[in-house]
């Protein structure tokens, strides 16, 4: 997942700076959280890069008047980091 401000390139290759989550883990899942639209005059979009029966996906979200994102990726063994779940939202 990225947040950043908004109008920026889709493509992972042209990727803006992201704003880097607060990030945790404990007991097997990852915990991120983003704090949205920090500046005044900010606009930030949420940008989900995937794949879906093996293609590559793209969707993107207005965060506009979103002050907290968070992401909970659950996964099997640390090392590999095999992504089991994940859940997003925002407030």
């Amino acid at each position: 997942m990225l947040a950043y401000p908004s109008d920026p390139p889709l493509s992972p290759d042209d990727a803006p700076p992201a704003q880097a989550p607060v990030e945790r883990e404990r007991r097997g899942v990852i915990y991120q959280v983003w704090n949205m639209n920090l500046s005044p005059g900010d606009n930030d979009q949420v940008d989900c890069l995937y794949t879906w029966n093996g293609k590559d996906r793209a969707l993107r979200l207005d965060a506009n008047h979103v002050k907290h994102c968070w992401a909970e990726l659950q996964y099997k063994d640390i090392k590999t980091m095999k992504i089991t779940k994940i859940t997003f939202y925002c407030d």
